[in-house]
């Protein structure tokens, strides 16, 4: 590993653990679960912002950037670009603290079924990619074209307009972008998505025996 990768590491983790104690104190808990969306933003913004977390989505992952309450009553925006947001509607956020190695602890939000916006006939993926302007969705194609329309003749989008992917369903975890989670070759694969926070812990803390192991 270069000097620079171990400097970045070094940073990260103490920002991911510096972010935690922000929320919780010196004595984080254990783990914590939380259910209505205020808590949620409150427990999770700290941890938002560029270069500190990334979200592990169906598959791939994106930095979160800022978080807030979305205009569909019940769910959450995640911002992860001036133009490109995610909307969700949370079930639960879960929280689980590795003391032993502060920078692998991480957040796991269950997100709850919801119905797609009726934009697309037919949506057949766990989520729909949009074009919003002025709180209304359109067909996502649209942005490319630069009009609200299906030729030149439409409204020109304006520059207010971006792209809002909405989850049907799934699950988001949250975690440091120098995490022990990263390390794994499934990670990217959506490995969380049929995993309890209980299983991801168990996996997470025998990857930092193993790594203890060879230090």
């Amino acid at each position: 590993m270069t000097k620079l990768r171990l400097k970045y590491q070094a940073e990260n983790r103490k920002a991911w653990n510096d972010a935690i104690r922000s929320a919780f104190g010196e004595e984080p808990p254990r783990s914590g679960i939380w259910f209505d969306i205020p808590a949620m933003i409150s427990t999770l913004r700290p941890i938002i912002g560029p270069d500190l977390n990334h979200a592990l989505l169906g598959t791939g992952g994106q930095d979160i950037l800022s978080i807030a309450h979305s205009r569909e009553r019940g769910h959450l925006t995640l911002n992860v670009s001036d133009k490109v947001a995610y909307v969700v509607k949370p079930a639960s956020l879960e929280f689980e603290y590795i003391k032993q190695a502060p920078e692998a602890s991480f957040y796991l939000m269950d997100l709850q079924p919801i119905q797609h916006s009726g934009t697309y006939d037919v949506v057949n993926y766990d989520q729909e990619e949009l074009l919003e302007v002025d709180g209304k969705y359109y067909e996502r194609s649209w942005y490319d074209e630069g009009f609200l329309g299906f030729d030149e003749h439409g409204k020109p989008i304006p520059r207010t307009a971006r792209i809002v992917v909405r989850f049907l369903y799934g699950k988001i975890l949250f975690v440091a972008k120098s995490s022990t989670w990263n390390r794994l070759p499934q990670a990217y694969s959506g490995l969380h998505l049929n995993m309890s926070a209980k299983d991801i812990r168990y996996i997470i803390e025998e990857g930092e025996r193993r790594y203890s192991a060879h230090d």
